[in-house]
């Protein structure tokens, strides 16, 4: 590997975990980690460290923690400094954390935060909703220390909420999400609702997508083309079927897709893969939640999709269950039930779907996986829900999963998990696209100081 730390380069991007030296934009800026490398040396883009460069991976990185936030967990990112940034979703409140979990400052702000994302100027840029009836998409950017340098509001006179937030190549920023207030066609009660904006939040254009049917958007990436694709869910005759739609730079539909199955099904996360495809966290509601993985091609088609034993995945789950590792490879996170008690689970697989190695962590109430972050030291972080709604529990493991040795049994458990054949199948509906003109309002906040417990089950 280049000696990183020797030359600060202009123009670096990590794509899918590989670092790109001499790009022009970074198309999936908020991925800081490459998840390859132990941080000792800086990697910029754009002005921003992103990641460390050393010749082998950091020792003594692994611990668990709960934190009692009283609410759901909103997002989990890696920081530049190596540390980590967390939203929390039912409550408003964010929480800076360094590379051992140690909470180094915390603020409540008002809201629903869905999502939090590292800026290149080294605050951070927080989506979610307003907490209201008739609430509406939230945007927020505070400094490095938690304070809010802007905060605004887009809407209509219903719900309308956010659940996937990118940074683009060009500085500003694309939201994805659901909107009760606007439309396609009449009859549908909601519709995917994608806003784009600058890096001061001024709305630069916005657009709905549907048809006679209920449909809303989950997860969104920007492509190295400038494009974007979108997942979530379109609900024909009651039933809900995955929806994907592969849009250019401008928000035009260039393609979509709608697979359905045997079951209840909404797509809850989607990264680009290395051959130009797209990998989704499938939701499927059954007699019990289960887990599907689909790979898609380049243009929509099912390469492959796996069913993974009992695996569950939360119906809370939002963004950023599955990510690309560097061999082309995924990782996910979600959850296990064992004896009536829900763990969380975090497996790893090729890039043809096939289980490497799989674990359980359980901490004795019912855990549910959220999130998996990777890391610069080559490990991940499993971000997950506490109990119900009481708090969020963070697990940092290392590239096999495994954990600090003074963990107790049940964290870190291995698993033998199998894979089966997914059912969907494409199924045909109507699609169309039109301009959107939410109200855009500065909302004025003042974050409060709080005190959250952070407790610790083990650490290196």
């Amino acid at each position: 590997m280049a000696r990183v730390g020797v030359r600060r380069w202009s123009r670096v991007a990590v794509i899918a975990g590989i670092i790109f030296l001499g790009v022009t934009s970074v198309p999936d800026a908020q991925m800081y980690s490459a998840g390859l490398i132990c941080p000792t040396s800086t990697l910029v883009v754009q002005g921003l460290p992103i990641g460390r460069a050393a010749a082998s991976p950091c020792p003594g990185q692994e611990w668990a923690r709960t934190y009692g936030t009283g609410g759901f967990l909103g997002a989990v990112r890696q920081t530049a400094d190596a540390g980590y940034i967390v939203s929390t979703q039912s409550n408003g409140k964010l929480l800076k954390l360094d590379s051992a979990g140690n909470i180094q400052w915390q603020k409540s702000y008002s809201g629903g935060l869905t999502s939090v994302l590292q800026t290149p100027d080294g605050g951070y840029i927080v989506g979610g909703f307003t907490e209201s009836t008739g609430g509406d998409i939230l945007l927020m950017k505070v400094d490095p220390a938690g304070a809010v340098q802007w905060r605004k509001t887009y809407g209509g006179g219903l719900d309308d909420l956010l659940w996937s937030l990118r940074l683009t190549s060009d500085g500003g920023y694309i939201l994805a999400g659901r909107t009760y207030s606007f439309g396609v066609a009449a009859g549908a009660e909601h519709s995917v609702f994608l806003l784009k904006v600058d890096a001061q939040g001024n709305l630069l254009w916005s657009k709905v997508y549907g048809g006679s049917w209920r449909g809303g958007g989950e997860s969104i990436a920007q492509l190295p083309d400038g494009g974007f694709i979108v997942v979530g869910e379109a609900t024909l005759s009651n039933d809900e079927d995955v929806l994907a739609l592969r849009l250019d730079p401008d928000g035009n539909v260039l393609w979509w897709r709608v697979l359905k199955g045997l079951d209840f099904e909404t797509a809850r996360a989607v990264q680009p893969t290395p051959d130009g495809g797209f990998i989704m966290v499938v939701y499927v509601k059954a007699s019990s939640a289960k887990y599907l993985v689909v790979k898609l091609g380049a243009d929509g088609t099912v390469a492959w999709q796996k069913v993974y034993g009992k695996a569950q995945l939360s119906s809370y789950l939002r963004d950023n269950a599955i990510r690309v590792t560097p061999d082309g490879g995924y990782i996910v996170a979600g959850s296990f039930t064992i004896g009536g008690q829900e763990d969380v689970l975090l497996f790893r697989l090729d890039a043809s779907g096939n289980v490497q190695w799989a674990k359980t962590y359980g901490g004795g109430a019912d855990e549910r996986g959220r999130t998996v972050v990777p890391t610069a030291d080559g490990g991940y972080l499993i971000g997950a829900d506490l109990g119900w709604g009481t708090g969020v529990w963070l697990v940092k493991v290392d590239s096999q999963g495994r954990v600090a040795p003074s963990c107790p049994p049940g964290i870190g458990a291995s698993l033998s998990l199998k894979a089966t054949s997914g059912r969907l199948s494409p199924t045909t509906a109507d699609l169309a696209s039109a301009t959107a003109s939410p109200v855009v309002a500065d909302a004025a906040v003042s974050p409060a100081d709080i005190s959250v417990t952070a407790s610790t089950q083990c650490s290196a």
